[in-house]
């Protein structure tokens, strides 16, 4: 299964947007996946299937959504549609 880096950036985004437990833990499974010359095999091939099940939650799940409070101040939320 192939975990695209812009695949890897989405989820990076909806997991900082998330803002508890659930994206800090998104995070942690991101820090791993920088680190696989230092994981097995094994293990780096289900961690990819849990990132992009997670991926996939959040894209079945949530929106992110841009709110404009002034013309220079912008801020991105997530709003869960579910």
């Amino acid at each position: 299964m192939k975990f695209t880096k812009e695949e890897y950036n989405e989820l990076k985004e909806y997991a900082e947007l998330e803002g508890s437990e659930l994206g800090e833990s998104i995070n942690s499974l991101l820090s791993m996946y920088n680190d696989e010359d230092y994981i097995g095999k094994e293990f780096f091939k289900h961690l990819k299937v849990e990132l992009k099940r997670q991926l996939n939650y959040f894209r079945n799940n949530s929106e992110i959504v841009e709110r404009e409070y002034t013309f220079i101040n912008k801020c991105k939320e997530l709003n869960w549609t579910y």
